[in-house]
């Protein structure tokens, strides 16, 4: 009873050992790097150090180095820097929490510029890739507005800016609930996505606005993704939203509510 489970581990790991390897001209190093005076673990993976590298920043909580598995096709075309930062996996274990005391986003973005200028030391590459999820997202568009354009903003406009988002995020929420209780769980998912994509496009996020044909500017205005930008910009900026933007915002929240509690009521009465 017991030979066979231990067998399929035994497999496994076999299997996922076969999956990580590297071939000679590749690069797999982990170890800690001394960033803003504490030790923090560090991973590089890659199938050719001539590789663009790709620093990815995980969200709050949670190491995302046990996942290096799922990311075998990304080290064909990156060199793939995985880090732990202050309060997560092995850095939180060798400093024993000392690290905890100075969680704050200036310290997170200290840290990260420092680690990417290891990086290009070390690897030799002059640019950095940076991706990143959830918190990580807040931390690397830190980095690169301060690498960039020398950006800096004090920690109650990180808390603004951080509110003001996720605040803006609640007509979306209620627009996904509206397909989900509408839509079946097949058609759901790829309806969210055409559906935030195309108010997207619309909305300014991946073409600036004022490229724009005239006509195309006042829809855009009209949009919540341009207004939850609007919103996202007067925060960083220690400013409030404009009167227009916020009341654009608001009337997206009704109608999407409104949508929302139809598409609730309709589901349930065909149960």
């Amino acid at each position: 009873m017991i030979i066979a489970p231990l067998g399929y581990v035994a497999l496994r790991r076999r299997a996922v050992a076969r999956r990580l390897a590297l071939p000679p001209s590749g690069i797999d190093e982990r170890g800690y790097v001394r960033i803003g005076g504490v030790d923090q673990w560090v991973q590089v993976r890659g199938t050719d150090r001539a590789n663009p590298v790709l620093l990815l920043l995980h969200p709050h909580g949670a190491s995302t180095i046990p996942l290096t598995p799922l990311q075998t096709s990304w080290e064909q075309h990156f060199t793939v820097v995985q880090w732990d930062r202050r309060t997560v996996g092995r850095t939180r274990r060798r400093n024993r929490r000392t690290g905890d005391a100075d969680w704050t986003f200036d310290r997170f973005i200290a840290d990260g510029i420092e680690l990417v200028e290891h990086l290009r030391q070390r690897l030799g590459h002059d640019r950095v890739v940076v991706a990143a999820h959830s918190q990580g997202s807040v931390i690397g568009v830190g980095i690169a507005g301060r690498i960039q354009h020398h950006v800096t903003m004090p920690l109650d406009r990180w808390v603004l800016l951080v509110l003001a988002m996720w605040l803006g995020t609640v007509p979306f929420a209620l627009l996904g609930l509206a397909m989900g209780y509408a839509l079946s769980p097949q058609l759901a998912q790829p309806a969210n996505f055409l559906t935030f994509f195309i108010l997207s496009v619309l909305g300014g996020l991946l073409v600036p606005v004022a490229v724009f044909p005239r006509a195309l500017r006042h829809v855009a205005h009209a949009l919540p993704t341009n207004r939850y930008a609007e919103l996202g910009w007067a925060a960083a900026g220690g400013h409030l939203p404009t009167a227009l933007g916020g009341t654009v915002l608001l009337a997206w929240t009704a109608v999407f509510a409104a949508l929302a509690a139809l598409a609730y009521r309709r589901s349930t009465a065909s149960r």
